[in-house]
């Protein structure tokens, strides 16, 4: 891009990564210098790839997914990764979109030790628990953070809180539905404890029986 610094390339490309815009981003990675990889010093030290799924970009995820320089797994100032926040935003589509590249690490923890599985139990979203768990990919769920905790332990600490003054019955309701699914879907791919090998989980199993559970309570 001639008349362009590199510096300049980069902060366009990442503004327009911030702002979802498909064509500036094209754009930018047509320049063969361009880091795809820069972080935002700004933004605490996100990437591309980073914002555009924390802001749950599709077609700007899409097309930074298909640029063969872009790192899938870099993270940002508190080791959090483009996984980690399309998990927090709840972001499925996003989820399904990165487990399409080979090199995604579903088990890559933030400074805290907190996986993507984690952050999704904790947020009590079954639908990213359930991709996760659903997916062909190499899954640890007996995994622990910092504080020693597994993602089977966070939900049923999440299970055992009491109403909160400021939420309905029905918002209780629905967070204990959402805490039954979830710690069952983990118990049917937790790894037995007597067992030194870890078998082999039943991952597309965990589909049906989410769609049993919905059927059967609502």
């Amino acid at each position: 891009m001639e008349g362009i610094s590199n510096f300049e390339t980069q902060m366009r490309f990442l503004i327009a990564c911030q702002h979802g815009n498909l064509e500036e981003v094209r754009y930018c990675l047509q320049d063969e210098d361009l880091d795809v990889n820069v972080k935002d010093p700004e933004r605490d030290d996100q990437t591309g790839l980073i914002s555009a799924c924390q802001n749950g970009y599709l077609r700007v995820i899409e097309l930074l997914l298909s640029d063969h320089r872009v790192n899938v797994n870099l993270e940002d100032r508190f080791g959090k990764t483009a996984l980690y926040w399309s998990c927090f935003n709840g972001r499925g589509q996003a989820i399904k979109l990165l487990l399409r590249n080979e090199d995604l690490d579903l088990n890559q923890s933030s400074q805290d030790g907190w996986t993507p599985l984690m952050i999704g139990c904790w947020k009590l979203n079954f639908e990213v628990v359930i991709i996760l768990l659903a997916s062909k990919r190499e899954l640890d769920i007996d995994l622990k953070n910092n504080e020693g905790k597994t993602a089977l332990d966070i939900v049923k600490e999440r299970r055992a809180e009491g109403r909160k003054i400021t939420e309905s019955e029905e918002e209780y309701n629905i967070r204990m539905k959402n805490c039954r699914i979830i710690q069952n879907s983990l118990e049917l791919f937790q790894t037995p404890s007597s067992d030194d090998q870890p078998t082999k989980r039943p991952r597309l199993s965990c589909i049906f029986f989410f769609k049993k559970k919905r059927k059967s309570e609502n």
